[in-house]
């Protein structure tokens, strides 16, 4: 609702958002406001709607993207030793298991985490945005199926890198390596796969189609 006069006070006030004009409105009018608009120019208010969905959009990105590496790194490490502690008991050979080192996660932390969410932060949104019907008030940014997204994108990334893990840990059964060399060859393994998964996570994210049909060159700066 937008309005100038003091007849319009009660409006603004009732409406969800009231706009009052901030050079010709009076100023019952915008005490009754939540919004004043300093140049009485309304482009200015279709502007901030459109920059508002972006940065909503942007955040939400940033988000998913950080807890989607975050979850599938606690579902790799606990089924992991779970699993292979078991499996590849003999390999171990009493040595110390891991399936990720400390060093590993913190690598994967800062490039799967820290300068994708730089690119996910400046990236341009779809031109569309404007098009899409509003938010509701109750909206998060785990409304409209991205919690669903999130937990797949999560699972899928953790059974690669497991995967990964337990390939590796077969062809080196076959070389016979045990020990140490043993674990750090099948950690290697699933370190390499959880990066990699988790920066094409990072360039799917910047789409809402499927990957292979994405459209990159609107991501030009």
């Amino acid at each position: 609702m937008t309005g100038d006069g003091i007849n319009d006070a009660p409006a603004l006030k009732k409406a969800n958002i009231g706009i009052a004009m901030g050079q010709a409105g009076t100023d019952v009018a915008k005490e009754a406001s939540g919004v004043v608009l300093a140049d009485d120019n309304y482009k200015t208010i279709v502007n901030s709607i459109r920059i508002g969905r972006e940065t909503f959009d942007r955040i939400k990105l940033v988000i998913t993207n950080l807890l989607v590496s975050s979850i599938a790194e606690v579902i790799i490490i606990l089924l992991g030793l779970f699993i292979y502690r078991f499996a590849f008991n003999r390999q171990i050979d009493g040595n110390e298991f891991i399936i990720l080192s400390a060093t590993q996660l913190l690598i994967v932390n800062l490039l799967a985490h820290g300068l994708p969410a730089i690119a996910l932060g400046i990236v341009k949104q779809e031109e569309n945005v404007m098009l899409r019907k509003p938010y509701k008030t109750t909206d998060t940014i785990f409304s409209n199926g991205t919690f669903i997204v999130l937990l797949r994108q999560s699972l899928i990334i953790a059974f690669y890198s497991l995967l990964a893990y337990g390939v590796v840990g077969l062809f080196a059964i076959i070389n016979d390596l045990k020990g140490k060399e043993f674990v750090r060859l099948c950690s290697s393994a699933a370190f390499l796969t959880l990066g990699i998964s988790s920066s094409l996570n990072t360039l799917n994210l910047m789409t809402k189609k499927n990957l292979v049909f994405a459209n990159f060159n609107r991501y030009k700066w």
